[in-house]
């Protein structure tokens, strides 16, 4: 009876031969559309190898893992192989960013956005980060101007050090402008 642990591999293996089986059979569709596709991939991107071809531990774990594994293991996966692989030939900048940076996660978030530009170019929409999107105006009328300024104060206006008698001389003097009003 085979183990968990076994069952569990073997669906991995499954798994891993049928992202094989799909990257192989959108590169081939990518190559019957552009036979000279190869040649616009730079050998830094070439290099790039998947986790699954890396030797293992004692513990299953890919030896040797890194960043650029992590960027072909997101190839791997991706709908659009080879427009994420002519980008980041054409922009090496942009695929040393991505080398650089700390996590996985970071790295499938930078390739996401990369495959979305892709498949903008590749569909015949512009970029985009490029796409202006127009606000449509409002038929309302503009909206009221607050009332501004400031409330009228006396000049010369106490402090809380200023002794109590200069408070009841101001107040007294106040109170009698009001009476004769």
């Amino acid at each position: 009876m085979p183990t968990q642990q076994h069952q569990r591999a073997q669906s991995s293996a499954s798994a891993v031969e049928e992202a094989k089986r799909a990257f192989n059979e959108r590169v081939s569709k990518a190559r019957e559309a552009n036979p000279d596709i190869d040649m616009r991939v730079s050998d830094d991107v070439y290099d790039c190898k998947p986790s699954f071809t890396l030797p293992r531990d004692e513990y299953g774990r890919p030896v040797g893992y890194d960043q650029r594994n992590a960027i072909a293991d997101e190839m791997i996966r991706s709908e659009n192989p080879v427009g994420i692989a002519r980008y980041l030939s054409d922009h090496p900048e942009e695929f040393e960013k991505i080398v650089k940076m700390g996590t996985a996660r970071d790295i499938a978030r930078a390739i996401a956005k990369i495959e979305d530009r892709a498949d903008d170019a590749t569909s015949g929409n512009p970029p985009s980060a490029g796409r202006s999107v127009s606000k449509p105006t409002s038929k309302a009328p503009a909206p009221v101007r607050p009332v501004t300024g400031s409330p009228q104060t006396e000049s010369g206006e106490l402090d809380d050090d200023a002794p109590l008698s200069a408070f009841v001389r101001r107040f007294g003097d106040r109170e009698l402008k009001l009476a004769n009003r």
